[in-house]
């Protein structure tokens, strides 16, 4: 079965963001809750936590995940260089896809690590679940283009 994860997922996500004038990243659509600046950095913050956790769960005995509030993470208003961005992001999953793409499946649906909010999780489902969370922060991206376009 093909790994769920793909490290070419970020390439559009941020298109859509570097498409757009670095003030037009810090507005806020109405009816959006984050602008293109905020999903930027959260996906940043959000894969940095994903590399974290997964070589826990691969070195370690079912290591203690935490659980970070991305709403306090995404109240302090940083800025970020979308190349830069976009550059930690790529390597990052590239990193990932690498070390875990030739692994026996068994592995990594029998590997875990415990969520302090989710409870139990393997390789296997924080795989499938940052990639499923890296494409709806690309639609939301989509989205919130689409509404500065107009």
């Amino acid at each position: 079965m093909p790994l769920p994860y793909s490290s070419k997922t970020p390439e559009l996500l941020f298109e859509y963001i570097a498409d757009f004038s670095h003030e037009n990243r810090l507005n806020i659509p109405v009816g959006e809750k984050w602008s293109l600046n905020d999903v930027a950095i959260h996906i940043l913050d959000t894969e940095i936590q994903s590399y974290s956790r997964l070589i826990a769960i691969w070195a370690e005995d079912s290591p203690i995940l935490y659980n970070f509030d991305e709403k306090s993470w995404a109240h302090l208003k940083r800025e970020v260089d979308i190349n830069e961005a976009k550059s930690v992001v790529t390597f990052i999953r590239k990193q990932i896809k690498k070390m875990f793409e030739n692994i026996n499946e068994d592995l990594l649906k029998n590997k875990y690590g415990t969520h302090s909010l989710r409870g139990k999780q393997s390789l296997w489902d924080l795989l499938t679940l940052y990639e499923n969370h890296i494409l709806s922060h690309q639609n939301q991206a989509q989205r919130i283009a689409q509404l500065l376009s107009e």
